[in-house]
Formats: structure tokens, C-alpha cells, sequence
């Protein structure tokens, strides 16, 4: 039932700007939530650049295995510790 002058028209256009709105609304959030996101990543990825960083010299890439902190651990054991006091030593 449309009026001669197309007022139906008219009456169908704030609906589609309040939908349009509504989904630019749910969109934003959504970007803000990753930009939230990928602001978290950046910081962290900076703070663990900043870490101070031990270069081992000599070894392979791959030697030290599964975990760089057990290789480490024993590496320090095994050649920079005397015989005698292994049993006293505690790596932390």
C-alpha cells in the first residue's frame, strides 16, 4: 500500500540507518576488541625482546633440544663446574 508520493519509501529509511548503525555499532566492537588484542601482542613481543639473551658459541642450533633451559643447566654442570662440587651446586 504505497502512497502515490512514496511515503512508504520514507518510512522504510530510518529502519535501514538504524540496522546500518546497529551493524557499524557490532563491527566497531569487534575491531576494538582485536585492536585490544594486537595491542597486548605487541607489548609482550617488545618486553621479550628486551630480555637479556645468552649466545652459546660452538654449539648447533639444534643441540640444545626440547628446551634451552635444560641445556643450559647441564651444559654449566657438565663444563664449567670442578669435579668436586657438583653436589653442592643448584642451578636456579
Amino acid at each position: 500500500m504505497s502512497a502515490p508520493d512514496g511515503s512508504q519509501e520514507e518510512e522504510h529509511k530510518p529502519t535501514l540507518l538504524q540496522e546500518e548503525v546497529v551493524a557499524l555499532k557490532r563491527q566497531m566492537a569487534q575491531m576494538s576488541i582485536v585492536s585490544s588484542e594486537l595491542e597486548h601482542w605487541v607489548e609482550d613481543t617488545e618486553g621479550r625482546s628486551r630480555h637479556s639473551n645468552i649466545c652459546v658459541l660452538g654449539y648447533p642450533k639444534q643441540a640444545e633440544g626440547e628446551s634451552a633451559e635444560t641445556f643450559l643447566e647441564n651444559w654449566i654442570l657438565k663444563e664449567l663446574c670442578p669435579q668436586g662440587l657438583l653436589d653442592f651446586l643448584v642451578v636456579e
